[in-house]
């Protein structure tokens, strides 16, 4: 079994893709090669924006079903464009990927988590659900109308990513600005609430095929198909 650190370097050392240098380096992640991948990838400081994951979101776009990930998540939050990038990333990777909260999973770092396909709570976990807050400067209309767009904008990258997890009751008041806090006694619970729900409506989703399979009627012949088999005769 080979390991070996990735970290992304200004100038690049071939291993991955070149890009553009900046001030702060990029997050890393460690790999083992045995026939397959085995990936972890550490969340355990602020969400930064976007760049910071470049190496990180390229390794979880490219990967096979061969490569199982393994996402730590200990982060106050932060950024809510780069957790969303981690949030796509996760989504669109072919890699079997399970998060692990090892402590803190607040605000965006929450919504990271509640997009893993599968998900661990360790007993110190916690996590934190909240609306998001910005700031932002220019004319009246600018800010009028930006203040808008991030409403909806953080709307539905909430419900997206409480559904069945909280009420919709609790999303509202989340909305609204309620604090959310919870252990991870709580976070168990309301997971193993989430996949009976979901499981639940994804056999009734199935059933609901299946009957209108069953009821759609069975084409009859055309009259040229009919005449062609009389021929045969």
């Amino acid at each position: 079994m080979k390991y070996k650190t990735k970290l992304q370097s200004r100038k690049g050392n071939g291993e991955f893709p070149e890009f553009p240098s900046f001030d702060e380096p990029e997050l890393g992640y460690l790999e083992r090669q045995n026939c397959t991948s085995e990936i972890d990838i550490f969340l355990d400081e602020e969400i930064k924006d976007p760049r910071y994951y470049r190496a990180v979101i390229h390794r979880l776009i490219t990967g096979s079903e061969a490569d199982f990930v393994r996402i730590f998540v200990n982060s106050p939050g932060g950024n809510l464009n780069g957790g969303l990038a981690l949030i796509d990333a996760i989504q669109n990777s072919a890699c079997n990927i399970l998060g692990i909260i090892t402590g803190e999973a607040a605000s965006a770092a929450s919504l990271i988590a509640l997009h893993c396909p599968e998900l661990i709570v360790s007993d110190n976990a916690k996590m934190l659900a909240h609306q998001a807050s910005y700031g932002i400067a220019g004319n009246a209309s600018f800010i009028s109308q930006n203040v808008k767009f991030n409403e909806k904008l953080f709307d539905k990258v909430m419900q997206d990513a409480y559904e069945d997890f909280l009420t919709e009751e609790e999303i509202q008041k989340v909305k609204s600005g309620l604090e959310l806090w919870m252990f991870a006694d709580e976070i168990e619970e309301r997971l193993e609430k989430r996949n009976e729900l979901r499981h639940k409506r994804f056999e009734e989703a199935q059933a609901e095929a299946k009957q209108q399979q069953q009821e759609q009627p069975k084409k009859k012949p055309s009259k040229k198909a009919i005449d062609k088999n009389e021929d045969l005769k």
